[in-house]
């Protein structure tokens, strides 16, 4: 009777472990779509990157197995396998995935391996390769690749030859920090995303910080910098009070916004996310279609940063619609839903975070 019992329960046991969900390990919000990256490796899309404007309100399966990272951009999605390959799909009427060809509805493989880290802008992609090395390719007209005179670069080129940490990619810029802690750009400063006032549409490279720079993040005209000690600055377009400095006048040198306890910054189109150590996420800027989570907002915006969730391990964010993941492995979202870009098989909008229950049983992409 005993073993009989025994036998029942391990059986229960293997049936539950075999029929386990697979839990959310990143989330990244791209322009009307979100990516969804597995503790099994594998990645799935909600809601729409194509060129039809077509409702996607259950998860497609991208890939199967092997997906360490990923990164959305407006319209193209890039993602690391565990061999360190970068692969690719969506819009390339740039060349942003750098291959040839228009569209790609199913991924392309574009490096072969040694990979470490990838960041997909608005029209442009920049990855680091683990000797250090960044490289890019897509649209150019601002010099968000560097100084060159195509506007185009339609393969993979080689910007910076090594002690690049850490890249991203944004609308016609780039931000990189450099090993010793350096934070260098590139591309169009017009409301002082790169940290000056620029007075001309030549491309720019400049040096903004000699040190102590841990992360950045590009949004549509402005920039969030994380330190090393933990602080967090803000330069760039202000209308909205992305910045969070209690104003709407733009800044074109860094400011200080917080002074200490910042994990990570992502900024967005007008808006701004910030997660703390202690698990909080923070907003501020334009929250007209709830893209901050702030509920409703006086004038649609928050000039200073407002408390917006707790418990959260990731924040992302770009056009319309902000994802967080929290430290028990569960998607949050806000904003924007046209599309089903949350995930929660509606095309209602969410005013503030909303728990989104995820069902990986979709069709492949």
């Amino acid at each position: 009777m005993k073993k009989s019992i025994c036998l029942i329960l391990l059986t229960v046991l293997i049936a539950s472990s075999c029929s386990k969900e697979p839990k959310i390990v990143a989330a990244e919000a791209g322009y009307e779509y979100s990516m969804l990256l597995t503790d099994a490796g594998s990645l799935w899309l909600v809601g729409d990157n194509s060129s039809n404007k077509k409702q996607r309100l259950e998860p497609l399966l991208v890939e199967a197995e092997g997906v360490s990272s990923v990164s959305a951009g407006s319209r193209h999605c890039l993602f690391i396998k565990n061999d360190g390959s970068l692969w690719g799909f969506g819009d390339n009427r740039s060349h942003q995935l750098g291959v040839e060809g228009e569209w790609f509805k199913e991924p392309v493989k574009i490096i072969d391996g040694g990979v470490l880290q990838v960041s997909a802008g608005d029209l442009h992609s920049v990855f680091i390769k683990d000797d250090g090395s960044l490289w890019g390719m897509g649209y150019n007209l601002g010099g968000g690749l560097g100084p060159s005179e195509s506007t185009e670069v339609n393969t993979p080129m080689q910007i910076v030859e090594s002690g690049v940490s850490y890249v991203c990619a944004g609308w016609a810029n780039t931000m990189y920090v450099m090993e010793d802690g350096s934070l260098w750009g590139m591309g169009w400063s017009l409301n002082g995303e790169l940290g000056f006032q620029q007075s001309d549409f030549k491309s720019h490279v400049v040096k903004i910080y000699e040190y102590g720079v841990a992360s950045v993040s590009i949004g549509y005209r402005h920039t969030l910098i994380v330190g090393k000690d933990t602080s967090l600055w803000a330069m760039g377009a202000n209308v909205f009070g992305t910045l969070g400095d209690g104003t709407r006048v733009n800044k074109f040198t860094p400011v200080k916004i917080m002074d200490s306890g910042v994990a990570s910054a992502s900024a967005g189109y007008g808006h701004s996310l910030i997660l703390k150590k202690d698990g909080t996420v923070w907003g501020m800027g334009y929250n007209k279609g709830g893209q901050i989570g702030a509920g409703d907002s006086n004038m649609n915006m928050e000039l200073e940063p407002v408390h917006v969730s707790s418990h959260a391990a990731a924040v992302s964010t770009w056009y319309w619609h902000t994802l967080i993941l929290d430290k028990y492995g569960n998607l949050w979202g806000s904003g924007s839903n046209d599309y089903g870009e949350l995930g929660d098989g509606t095309t209602e909008g969410k005013m503030i975070f909303t728990l989104i229950p995820i069902a990986f049983d979709g069709e492949n992409l």
